[in-house]
């Protein structure tokens, strides 16, 4: 077989269904011993174009194939001259192109000579095309012709004897013939132009036996055994203590620091239930796969979610090195490995995600080795394909369909030659599933930071069918040593931002190929490989400050010195280390002030030949420039982290930390502009300072990961681009339920489910409060993983709810008791319903905005009395939170002629690039929050947040294209409306213009006469508690807005509500609503009134 017709197959691509199939049949399937059978390759449906290859597997040996002297008799034009292929491992390829004309029924034929046993002849449909006439692709059947009787006594095949000991043989691989014997196991020819060392992966030694069996009994669908230490493997050393892995099937965490052995491959993670199941396998574990050609190593699939590579959290504290520079990893990879010596041919799928498969698999922190394929993902991840290091694969990582791969490496891949005529592709994006039963018109392909070096092709994709239309996007990514850099078929919708290209045969397949400010070296940009599984950046290479953007990652590393990628990020994949910067720069004692020890050390080192330390700016010399950083950053304090309780004045201690938590940091450097913030290797957040974040924080939900000891890296980013990586800080979660998958919403539609694991042996009760805090439902669960599922006719009434889970015997929580917090014996989760646009034809006379999470919990009290107020006063209501806040759904009800009343808790603000650390002004523009939704094809949508203003292209411009960017309230008509009667944005700075009350028409001409519109909002900044962050907050206003929504649904008026909570309001509360002397009515207050209906506060009710 020719390689050249791949580039005829590749015309088929665009092609939208499949057509009929292809299978193979035997003129004999009980032959003599040494009697010839010949296998026929049939077809239900006429063929244009065939590439077919096939196996026989057993004794036996292949004498014919359908050739260009035959294949006329096939029905297949001999002019194309496609040559037929076979060897002495039974592999067989054949083809051949009748267009204009067609083949039908028998479309191709091969020959072997039975010896005996059992044959096993299949189509490898994975590597075979085909094409019926009208251009739609085939389907090949992959189920096995057996041929012959079993031999009872063929007990191993391969390269075993029958004491399981290796056997002297050769083998064929690719080019030529290696001896599995040969004294330098580790070293393969392939090619005469090809050599390369492979390093073992890691030493392959498990744990003593007596602590193996123990943590796994509690999982019942973890199918393993102790492996023999007498026992020995195909092509590599005992795997003494090993657990044999078979297939999983529940829930699991598999423990860190053991070798697994998958002795039958492949090994399944797949749910035997409608339910998705979560199986956690943590870095610095090891899955060694049996050798096998025939098979894969590991396949997920049937509502199987895998989260690979995130570190498992410890039960005793991290030790935090404070290294500046240090480059040592701080998490290891996960490590999947073939247990052939040789790369490439070893077992044809190191890692496979299969369609039916779960989207949650997070495919990160992984290090491949020996598969022909290393990672396979035929399903649309919700997750990033990241930090993965793959070589000795004949090909890296497959995509069908769209998915986002980032800071990848291929290293040493396919070597494609006469003997082995296959490219071997580093990336590969397609644009089918993997059976190509499905055709993506359009997929969306992103790459970033990856680097494709030794091999074939280093990116492949398929363009888009439209020239306005850019489906594939890579940015910064290396291809270095390939024969193509990067290939595509279709280059309508290429776009390729920043390529770094080094030493290729050919940088790209096609002269019209898009190269945007493409970087090319000359020098070797390689510095060596680190731990064997990352390869480091030459400081001097071009690809250095060459990418499109600021660092992907910031705090992450390129070089061997550990320097954090400053600055336009490098061209390269970027590593995480524990190194640390003195913050501040000159505090040289490693305490939290730079003060006169400080001094003294910096005095001590003045002027001598190496200073150790106080050289500041690493010029290699003490003087006053030094002096000049020490003079400015003295007496400042290193950056601070203090853990908030959302709901509770308390602070969380670093030691047990439970449920969602908001992070705030104190004394943030003045030069900071980005705060970034990982727990272990994920980024779980950022603040930006300059866009209405200096009384927000970084919230998350820690019952999402593992419990245990977690480390929380903190990294600031100036105005430059200059990095520095703060000390980091170790955190214990302490969750009843952790590892926990939930929505925040629910939908009588449909079930709501809740999953966790659980470390206890108690009974679980699980109970569903409404908003009265009343049992409507509940459940028991045990065992180590627990699925809640709330039928979803449970919620056929409700609007809010909190799911409590509790264990039974721990009698700390009497069952629906309504201020049951988090503990290591009770969990909970607060949930809102969904909103649906189809539920709410005529929308609702109140629409309650709540687009951010720490607010609504902050709020909570304050939000369901306003709610109450709504049922008792019999005005409909709906609740729009967190995502469901978007342009589209506040346009649909802002817009009904209902909507009368809004209240809208959330963060606000009265300026637009306000910077209060820098004394930035910004642009005067009110404006709250909201969040932006862009649907994608075969992608997992996108979220941003963004600004919901009052006005926009009005006036000043706005700063960073919010003109463009931002919501529009004024947009929506509402200004000249006297539809909104009473609006309460209940955020910071809401009412410090009028700017905001005008967009909902509160001074409309239209009700000019009627006088009973009003705006309520803020002219400070607001929060839940005057004991957290006092120096911003006036008292607890969730207590007064409360008192004030209890008060409108008694049927008070405005002014009568809020004269309520200037009398019976606590003292602290009454002054965060009015000021010092605590005084409602005067110009002191700090809530404030705007519209034509402040001259009848007094008459203006909810009704």
């Amino acid at each position: 077989m020719r390689r050249g017709l791949a580039v005829v197959i590749l015309w088929g691509f665009l092609s939208a269904v499949s057509c009929g199939s292809v299978w193979l049949a035997a003129d004999s399937n009980m032959p003599d011993p040494n009697q010839e059978v010949t296998v026929y390759v049939h077809t239900d449906t006429p063929l244009y174009l065939l590439s077919l290859w096939a196996q026989a597997v057993g004794d036996a040996n292949v004498t014919a194939v359908m050739g260009p002297n035959d294949c006329n008799q096939y029905g297949w034009d001999g002019g194309w001259n496609i040559d037929g292929y076979f060897d002495s491992e039974g592999w067989v390829a054949m083809g051949g192109v009748a267009w204009p004309n067609e083949a039908n029924d028998v479309v191709g034929y091969f020959t072997f000579t039975y010896h005996g046993g059992q044959v096993s002849v299949s189509v490898a449909a994975e590597w075979s095309t085909g094409f019926d006439t009208d251009c739609q692709p085939a389907v090949f059947s992959t189920a096995p012709l057996l041929i012959g009787e079993p031999d009872p006594n063929e007990w191993l095949s391969g390269a075993m004897g029958e004491t399981g000991e290796q056997s002297e043989q050769v083998v064929s691989i690719g080019a030529q013939e290696v001896d599995t014997n040969m004294a330098d196991a580790n070293t393969l020819w392939i090619t005469a132009q090809f050599r390369r060392t492979i390093v073992p992966p890691v030493q392959l030694s498990g744990p003593n036996n007596s602590a193996l069996q123990e943590p796994y009994a509690r999982f019942p669908g973890l199918a393993l055994e102790q492996t023999p230490t007498t026992g020995g493997t195909m092509g590599m050393a005992l795997l003494d203590g090993a657990v044999s892995l078979y297939e999983i099937t529940q829930s699991t965490i598999l423990d860190p620091a053991t070798v697994y052995y998958v002795p039958n491959p492949p090994l399944y993670i797949h749910s035997t239930t409608s339910e998705e199941i979560d199986v956690v396998i943590p870095s610095d574990t090891m899955i060694v796969v049996a050798q096998n050609w025939q098979s894969y190593g590991i396949v997920v699939c049937d509502r199987a979610n895998v989260h690979f590579g995130a570190p498992a959290p410890t039960a005793t504290p991290p030790t935090l090195p404070v290294y500046p520079g240090d480059v040592t990893n701080p998490v290891a990879p996960v490590w999947i490995v073939s247990e052939g010596q040789y790369p490439f041919f070893n077992n044809r799928i190191g890692l496979l995600i299969e369609r039916t498969a779960g989207k949650r698999s997070r495919i990160e922190n992984i290090y491949l080795w020996g598969f022909y394929y290393a990672v396979k993902v035929d399903q649309q991840l919700e997750a990033p394909i990241s930090n993965l290091f793959i070589t000795g694969c004949y090909c890296g990582i497959t995509s069908y369909g769209s998915n986002l791969i980032a800071n990848c490496v291929v290293d040493f891949f396919g070597v494609g030659n006469s003997q082995w005529p296959y490219w071997g592709v580093a990336f590969d994006f397609e644009p089918t599933s993997a059976d190509q039963s499905i055709q993506f018109p359009n997929p969306e392909y992103q790459i970033s930071n990856c680097l494709a070096n030794d091999g074939d092709v280093g990116y492949w994709a398929t363009g888009s069918d439209e020239w306005d239309v850019p489906n594939y996007w890579a940015t910064d990514s290396v291809a270095a040593n390939c024969f193509y850099g990067y290939a595509c078929w279709n280059v309508l919708g290429i776009s390729i931002v920043c390529p770094g290209l080094y030493n290729n045969y050919q940088d790209k397949n096609f002269a019209e190929m898009p190269f945007t400010y493409a970087v090319y070296e000359t020098n070797d940009p390689f510095v060596g490989e680190q731990n064997g599984y990352r390869i480091f950046l030459n400081p001097d290479s071009q690809f250095v400050d060459a990418g499109s953007f600021l660092s992907p990652l910031p705090g992450w590393t390129t070089r061997t010195d550990g320097a954090p990628d400053e600055g336009i990020g490098d061209i390269w994949p970027h590593y995480q280390t524990t190194g640390i910067d003195l913050n501040p720069r000159a505090n040289l004692n490693g305490d939290t002030i730079l003060n006169m020890p400080d001094l003294a050390e910096f005095l001590d080192q003045w002027r001598v030949a190496d200073p150790s330390s106080a050289d500041f700016n690493r010029d290699g010399k003490l003087d006053f420039a030094d002096v000049a950083v020490l003079g400015e950053d003295w007496l400042s304090n290193s950056m601070a982290l203090v853990i908030l309780d959302l709901e509770s004045p308390a602070a969380v201690e670093q030691g047990n930390v439970r449920g969602v938590i908001g992070l705030r940091f104190e004394d943030i450097p003045l030069t900071a502009v980005l705060v970034s913030v990982y727990l272990d290797n994920q980024p779980i957040g950022e603040l930006q300072f300059g866009w209405d974040t200096e009384n927000d924080w970084i919230t998350f939900d820690s019952s999402a990961f593992l419990n245990g000891w977690h480390v929380l890296r903190t990294i600031t980013t100036d105005i430059s681009g200059n990095v520095t990586n703060h000390t980091p800080v170790p955190l214990y979660f302490n969750n009843l339920l952790h590892g926990v998958v939930a929505g925040d919403h629910f939908h009588p539609s449909e079930d709501y489910v809740y999953s966790g694991f659980y470390d206890g042996a108690a009974i679980l009760e699980a109970q569903l409060l409404d908003q009265d805090d009343q049992v409507i439902w509940s459940s028991t669960h045990e065992g180590p993983h627990v699925t809640i599922v709330v039928p979803g006719a449970t919620f056929s009434a409700e609007y809010f709810c909190r799911l409590v889970v509790a264990e039974t015997d721990s009698g700390m929580m009497a069952m629906g008791e309504p201020d049951a917090s988090s503990s290591d014996t009770v969990t909970y989760k607060d949930l809102t319903k969904e909103f649906k646009q189809a539920d709410w034809p005529n929308g609702a006379r109140m629409v309650i905005v709540m687009p951010d999470t720490d607010v609504y919990k902050a709020r909570k009290p304050a939000i369901k009395a306003c709610a109450q107020a709504c049922a008792d006063r019999g005005v409909t209501w709906v609740a729009l939170y967190y995502k469901d806040v978007t342009p589209q759904n506040l346009t649909y009800l802002f817009t009904k002629p209902a909507a009368k009343y809004v209240y809208w808790p959330g963060h606000a603000n009265s300026h637009v690039g306000r910077d209060v650390r820098h004394g930035i002004e910004g642009v005067p523009r009110t404006h709250a929050l909201c969040w932006k939704h862009t649907e994608r094809r075969w992608r997992r949508d996108k979220w941003e947040k963004i600004g919901a203003f009052c006005r926009l292209n009005w006036n000043e411009p706005l700063p960073d294209d919010w003109d463009a960017r931002g919501f529009d309230l004024w947009s929506l008509g509402m200004h000249d409306s006297w539809n909104k009667k009473i609006v309460f944005h209940d955020g910071c700075y809401s009412a410090v213009y009028w700017d905001m009350a005008a967009a909902y028409g509160v001074f409309s001409l239209q009700g000019y006469g009627s006088l009973d519109q009003i705006y309520i909002g803020w002219k400070v900044p607001v929060d839940t508690s005057s004991e957290r962050l006092g120096e911003w907050l006036l008292g607890d206003t969730t207590a007064g807005v409360e008192m004030f929504w209890e008060r409108m649904g008694r049927g008070d008026s405005i002014h009568q509500a809020f004269n309520h909570v200037g009398v019976y309001g606590s003292r602290p509360t009454r002054e965060s609503f009015f000021g010092p002397d605590a005084l409602y009515g005067d110009d002191n207050d700090n809530i404030t009134f705007y519209g034509h209906g402040v001259v009848n506060k007094n008459t203006i009710r909810l009704e």
